[in-house]
């Protein structure tokens, strides 16, 4: 395994009420507007979709601040401990862990975790409102469960979604998107908002919280990073994290609601899978292909494009090698002029 960690999802929320109803931005403030009834069985489904990826081991997330994205995060959370449930041992203890949900089991094969903390506010993820929550509420407080995965959940204001302004007038906003169409995604400042860049800044300064807590002494090294983010952000940290040109972020696109890019650590090196480029339109991109899994990029090669087989070998025995003087004359053999 490696050293920090092997496994990095990146994942958008589910479905909001704002992918629905773009009016819902006039009334309501962008941070508070919540999951549809689809987003949330879409979380709850990608929940069960990777659970069976990681499996059992430990996962630290970060998560941010808005309403959809902590919804996300809460039903994730169930899908996963209902697929973890499904394949743990039939004996269960009645209370549910504090941190996941999972009914506790008592499979002495699972791998007892400490949770590390949790930093946010009162409107946990796992709760629809403001109120105490059946999260640890300070660093130390033990998991209930033996094998839970989860080891830290953070709250982290730099990976929020892109400011589009207070609350979003329609006449007024739809100006703004075609002279952003126009301009450049990553460059236009929406009035009262941000541009990309801003978007970018901000999850580079992130990157320095992520690192030092890859570091902490408590995390396992075959530990999992979940990131819950928006379209842009999920973007902005691809580009800063494979060093992309803004040309490559122009022409990325926002995945759909609950998708998720995986991140997987081959050396010293991570490495996008074929599917997340899709998620994001750069399949193609040869920048992108460039640090993409090796196996999944020589799948998608054409066959047309195949590098061209060895010549055959040469038959019959070697031919012995010159002497000295014979190499001498051929060195000092002038052709002649054609």
């Amino acid at each position: 395994m490696c050293e920090l960690f092997y496994y990095n999802s990146i994942r958008r929320h589910g479905e909001s009420e704002g992918n629905v109803d773009t009016n819902v931005y006039q009334t309501t403030p962008d941070w508070q507007v919540g999951l549809t009834a689809k987003g949330k069985q879409q979380a709850t489904n990608l929940g069960k979709k990777l659970r069976r990826i990681i499996q059992d081991d430990p996962v630290i997330c970060f998560v941010s601040p808005y309403r959809r994205t902590r919804q996300t995060l809460k039903y994730l959370l169930q899908g996963m401990a209902t697929e973890a449930t499904a394949s743990s041992c039939a004996e269960v203890r009645a209370a549910p862990c504090r941190v996941c949900s999972r009914p506790a089991c008592k499979c002495e094969a699972a791998t007892p975790r400490t949770f590390v903390g949790y930093t946010g506010m009162t409107d946990r993820p796992g709760v629809e409102g403001p109120g105490a929550a059946p999260w640890p509420a300070a660093e130390g407080d033990a998991c209930e469960v033996t094998g839970c995965n989860m080891v830290m959940i953070r709250e982290e204001p730099r990976i929020r979604e892109q400011d589009f302004g207070n609350f979003q007038r329609t006449r007024r906003h739809s100006v703004y998107w075609k002279e952003r169409r126009e301009y450049g995604k990553f460059f236009f400042r929406i009035p009262e908002g941000e541009s990309g860049a801003d978007v970018y800044d901000r999850v580079s300064s992130f990157f320095d919280t992520l690192h030092r807590v890859f570091r902490y002494e408590k995390f396992d090294s075959n530990t999992c990073v979940l990131i819950v983010t928006h379209g842009v952000t999920l973007r902005s940290f691809l580009m800063r994290w494979f060093r992309w040109g803004v040309d490559t972020f122009e022409r990325s696109q926002n995945p759909a609601n609950a998708a998720f890019v995986q991140m997987t650590r081959v050396g010293n090196n991570y490495r996008l899978t074929h599917s997340s480029a899709e998620i994001i339109g750069l399949a193609e991109d040869e920048t992108v292909r460039a640090r993409m899994l090796h196996s999944e990029v020589a799948q998608t090669v054409p066959s047309d494009t195949a590098p061209p087989p060895p010549p055959p070998p040469l038959e019959g025995p070697p031919p012995p090698p010159l002497s000295h003087t014979e190499a001498t004359a051929m060195l000092n053999t002038v052709a002649p002029a054609p």
